[in-house]
């Protein structure tokens, strides 16, 4: 269910430009922040210092937190920000079947992402479980899409999350059983 009135975003990972797209985010943030309510908790370290210079007010930096603590606040948040960006090398891998811990966090958690369209489609997500953007010059109107969400089809986007989630889950299950059944031989 959204949060009343403030929609709340997460990131988690360093603050760096090597691994994650904050000059994109908060370019986009100083807009929002004008016309909507939000807040954006970022769960991690900070590598670049120089980063936090034009730190918008709506960004609460939470630092490195325990698991539990970390579980806490994505219980609360109403959208999960990989940051995730195919012009970022140290993303790219992600593209290519292996994964970040924010697909099975907003699997996990049933928190629907704010993801750029590449890693949307090699994660298995779409515009019905998460709201996709093309590259970081659109990560402003997808955010704006979120805010704007009426939550009757924030309601629907978690079914569809619900129903991914329950599909990966099913393809994990059976994978397990494929590689127990060759051990077997």
């Amino acid at each position: 269910e959204l949060n009343p009135g403030k929609r709340i975003f997460v990131s988690i990972g360093r603050i760096s430009r090597k691994t994650r797209s904050y000059d994109s985010l908060w370019g986009s943030l100083r807009e929002l922040s004008r016309k909507c309510d939000c807040e954006v908790w970022i769960i991690g370290t900070v590598e670049e210092r120089e980063l936090l210079c034009d730190l918008p007010d709506c960004v609460r930096l939470l630092g490195r937190l325990s698991f539990s603590e970390m579980y806490s606040r994505l219980e609360c948040a109403d959208f999960l920000l990989p940051l995730l960006s195919p012009n970022v090398e140290a993303h790219r891998h992600y593209l290519h079947g292996c994964t970040s811990g924010s697909r099975q966090l907003s699997l996990g958690f049933c928190l629907p992402m704010v993801i750029q369209k590449d890693f949307a489609e090699a994660y298995g997500f779409d515009s019905t479980n998460a709201v996709v953007y093309n590259d970081d010059a659109d990560l402003r109107a997808a955010m704006l899409s979120a805010l704007t969400m009426p939550p009757d089809e924030y309601m629907e986007m978690c079914k569809a999350l619900d129903a991914t989630q329950q599909r990966v889950y099913d393809e994990s299950l059976c994978n397990l059983k494929m590689r127990l059944e060759v051990r077997r031989c």
